[in-house]
């Protein structure tokens, strides 16, 4: 830490991987960037909506900051963290954090041993991840009966190499290998993979609620949907509640 800085700063927090480094790097590669302004001036900066204020404070506990969170001038919406910090800079490249890394088709969790790629992989999903839970109804004939659920589905949006890297690993612990698609007709630079089943959702969500930091929102919203139960709705009952 520095004793010439105005505000506090651990410079070392990324020198070593940790669960909590592991998921930050992971986060930061999602939902911030590092950029070198000039010769003198090394940016790290993460940029999220207001309601995630939360967890960029976490963040700045985290590298043990006391800098000031700045309101987006082009979204009023949006408050951002910027550190300046040469150290902090290379901790991260170093950890396969790029400059410009929207173009990059390299792999960004390469550089992360097996043992830390779990806490990687929550951060990469809580920075550019979802969890969609959609309303669904089964007709049982025989029964005349309708059967009313939730259907969830967890997302996770990266370039192509990184996410093949990603569902290779996750298919090692038991996950089912999904399809990468473009994540629209008109991209050529990020993709997208979905799990659907009860089995993959069970072995994420062992995997996120081990982390040592999540989301706080998307956390509640996936113990909420595990702990509900499924259940028949009598057909005409369910006709009158129409």
């Amino acid at each position: 830490m520095s004793n010439n800085r105005k505000y506090t700063l651990n410079e070392n927090c990324f020198d070593e991987l940790t669960p909590e480094s592991a998921y930050w790097i992971g986060f930061i590669i999602a939902d911030g960037c590092i950029m070198q302004r000039n010769k003198y001036t090394y940016l790290t900066r993460i940029c999220l909506a207001n309601i995630d204020k939360d967890h960029i404070l976490k963040y700045q506990k985290f590298i043990g900051s006391n800098h000031p969170l700045y309101i987006d001038k082009n979204n009023k919406n949006a408050v951002y963290s910027d550190i300046s910090s040469k150290k902090l800079f290379y901790s991260l490249k170093k950890w396969g954090v790029e400059e410009r890394k929207t173009y990059s088709k390299l792999s960004f969790i390469s550089k992360i041993p097996d043992e830390f790629k779990p806490y990687f992989i929550c951060g990469i999903f809580d920075g550019d991840g979802s969890f969609i839970v959609r309303n669904k109804r089964v007709k049982d004939k025989r029964y005349n009966r309708i059967y009313n659920y939730e259907q969830c589905t967890i997302s996770l949006l990266s370039n192509k190499s990184t996410l093949e890297d990603i569902c290779s690993y996750l298919q090692t612990i038991g996950m089912r290998y999904p399809k990468i698609t473009k994540a629209t007709k008109q991209c050529r630079i990020v993709y997208n993979c979905r799990w659907y089943s009860k089995k993959d959702i069970d072995i994420f969500y062992s995997i996120y609620k081990s982390s040592p930091i999540t989301l706080d929102r998307k956390m509640e919203k996936i113990t909420n949907f595990l702990s509900k139960k499924k259940h028949f709705i009598d057909k005409r009952q369910f006709n009158n509640k129409k």
